[in-house]
């Protein structure tokens, strides 16, 4: 193990179907992706961080975007064009 004094190293678990994001507030910010299965592109969606029907206050004034977040569809276009995955279709989610 590295030393970690100076570091907050933490962890989230995700389960599949759900949306993340996350804002970097240093330089030297790591993020890391441990997936269940072969990373897919073609399965994954996108949302729009900055639209406000999201809800989220980023703790910056004008975050750097990736240029796929940049354009991807606000919240009502991806719910209405039936982009996002729907809790029961989702692999491991079962009621």
């Amino acid at each position: 193990m590295g030393d970690h004094r100076a570091h907050n190293c933490s962890a989230v678990y995700l389960a599949e179907g759900l949306g993340q994001g996350f804002c970097a507030l240093s330089e030297d910010a790591t993020v890391s992706y441990l997936c269940s299965t072969t990373y897919n592109s073609a399965v994954e969606h996108a949302v729009h961080p900055l639209d406000p029907d999201m809800g989220i206050e980023w703790p910056v004034r004008s975050p750097l975007l990736s240029d796929r977040d940049a354009a991807a569809p606000s919240l009502a276009v991806a719910l209405k064009s039936g982009l996002l995955p729907v809790y029961h279709t989702c692999p491991g989610m079962s009621r």
